[in-house]
């Protein structure tokens, strides 16, 4: 079973949804089709096992102290000898084995102090760290925490993610729908002084504290999914298209049933409560996904059921039904399970590469992970009332 679902969002955060959430983004034309390829899953627990997937599992226990205390761990990236993480409102830096090394920047309003992360990424060429603040600016960093430059993005406000497409442009993702032809996604030079591409693409207004996209970036290739809609997109400078399309059956949600409800929201929040509820009930909407990761091997996703969205605003104190997908794309066959060997790959996946997927494991799943800690510690070591989350790599059988 998965935990309640309760989304928290800051004042300061809630501020700019509420005024963005006035101006609906619409579906629009300009998505390439003709590549999709249908991926038919029944939602089913199958009697999955560890070792039908993986070869072995790591797990890398980030130190807990004072200073680095986690808190709820958003995007992570690793490097050849680092790992970095977003913590809430700030990104750390930690050593392959765990061990904490820096913070990058700090908050606040001084030179080279961001008011507020949103996400960040890594500049592969360099090393430097950029931090996007959703006010319209990055932050630019060395790893050791030095800052070097502060950018403004004039195209919009209200930036949601930030992705090193590659070393002429940054991908960048905005819920700014200030004017009817307004879109997400704006593809930026280096220095985030131009735009360079922009596109149309298929996001439905629902509402805006629901409808987030998911990101997944895999060598040169930049995937997006959604909560609610059924198809996962691959966004290029030049192009969209729509790569897969995923169909649960009676359980799915066309594309084609959401277009009467995108529309602008209304002044009026109970106004907008009333048409969610209408939307709900209508389609019958009973699930979300989260945390898509894909490569040229595999999808993953996962599948929460049985959220009574028509009822509940976020959904609260229900009993949620989660089904974890990974999709082989080489033998055309999903794994759907709740969990492995009892209690292992519940949690967050937050990356995944031809070698292995990787989890957030919090301290009430350590017991699950006990038999694959570090050569000499045991969980007795562990102070599980106060510890910082561990990071679980599943690495992939070879076949």
């Amino acid at each position: 079973m998965c935990r309640n679902v309760t989304e928290l969002i800051s004042l300061e955060v809630f501020s700019i949804l509420l005024i963005t959430s006035l101006f609906g983004c619409t579906a629009k034309e300009g998505v390439d089709a003709s590549a999709c390829r249908e991926l038919a899953v029944e939602l089913k627990h199958q009697d999955v096992k560890l070792e039908d997937l993986f070869s072995k599992v790591e797990v890398i226990p980030l130190e807990t102290s004072d200073s680095c205390l986690i808190k709820e761990i958003g995007r992570v990236i690793e490097t050849d000898s680092f790992i970095y993480l977003f913590d809430v409102n700030r990104v750390l830096r930690f050593r392959d084995d765990g061990v904490f090394v820096n913070y990058i920047g700090r908050k606040g309003h001084g030179p080279g102090e961001y008011p507020y992360v949103k996400d960040f990424d890594i500049d592969k060429a360099t090393g430097n760290i950029y931090i996007l603040c959703p006010f319209g600016y990055v932050y630019s960093y060395t790893p050791d925490g030095r800052f070097i430059e502060r950018y403004s993005l004039a195209y919009r406000s209200n930036y949601q993610n930030i992705v090193s497409y590659n070393d002429t442009c940054w991908f960048t993702w905005s819920w700014s729908d200030w004017k009817s032809e307004d879109t997400p996604i704006a593809f930026v030079d280096r220095r985030f002084s131009a735009v360079e591409n922009e596109h149309s693409v298929p996001v439905h207004n629902i509402d805006v504290t629901k409808a987030g996209v998911n990101l997944s970036k895999f060598n040169d290739k930049l995937y997006a999914g959604f909560m609610f809609g059924p198809s996962i997109l691959e966004i290029r400078p030049d192009t969209v298209v729509k790569r897969f399309e995923w169909n649960f059956g009676n359980d799915m949600t066309s594309e084609e049933t959401f277009v009467k409800y995108d529309v602008p929201l209304d002044m009026n929040p109970e106004a907008n409560w009333k048409r969610d509820q209408e939307f709900f009930s209508d389609l019958g909407i009973k699930h979300f996904q989260g945390y898509l990761q894909v490569t040229d091997r595999y999808v993953f996703v996962r599948v929460t059921m049985n959220a009574d969205f028509d009822k509940s605003n976020p959904p609260q104190d229900l009993e949620l039904t989660c089904y974890r997908i990974l999709y082989d794309l080489k033998d055309d066959r999903p794994y759907v399970f709740d969990s492995l060997n009892q209690g292992m790959l519940t949690g967050e996946v937050k990356g995944m590469i031809d070698d292995y997927l990787l989890e957030v494991v919090e301290p009430e799943r350590f017991k699950f992970y006990k038999d694959y800690l570090p050569e000499g510690m045991t969980l007795e070591d562990i102070d599980v009332e106060e510890a910082n989350p561990m990071l679980a790599k599943f690495y992939f059988k070879r076949k």
